[in-house]
């Protein structure tokens, strides 16, 4: 699997090269943010509207695919849910990028662009995180990744 890093930012988010962009939503914190949040201003607030609808909440494992309507450079997004961030260690960030990885593979997709699950700050926890999220995604996705917001390593 070829990754590569870019900034979390809109101006790097604008220039995304994916066909897909992978959102984890933590489970339960609003106003939403990290990548998803930059996602949700740039999609005047569609992901925030899903949420208070209940139609994409967070809860472990859930999955809404949704187009971008041109208003990023990706054709689609795919959502998956985090569940609660203090439940999110080593162990169910690989079982939720296996699930991004199958999502991924069914669809046919190419390159993905995403942030790690609960987007850590600490560059020891990134480094285990992105370990883990290679790992899960890799079982069933060989594209490209694009890491938003974490150094490869």
């Amino acid at each position: 699997m070829e990754v590569v890093a870019v900034e979390k930012d809109l101006e790097h988010l604008d220039l995304l090269d994916a066909d897909t962009l992978l959102l984890f939503l933590v489970q339960g914190e609003e106003p939403i943010t990290g990548l998803a949040g930059l996602v949700d201003w740039r999609l005047t607030g569609r992901l925030s509207r899903y949420v208070l609808r209940g139609w994409f909440t967070g809860v472990r494992g859930e999955k809404v695919l949704m187009p971008s309507h041109d208003r990023l450079p990706v054709c689609r997004l795919l959502g998956i849910g985090s569940g609660p961030r203090d439940s999110l260690d080593l162990d169910v960030i690989r079982t939720l990028a296996e699930l991004a990885g199958e999502a991924l593979h069914d669809a046919k997709v190419g390159s993905v662009a995403c942030a790690p699950p609960g987007e850590p700050e600490s560059p020891g926890d990134v480094k285990e995180t992105v370990r883990a999220l290679r790992e899960g995604l890799s079982k069933r996705f060989n594209g490209r990744l694009i890491l938003v917001g974490a150094a490869v390593s």
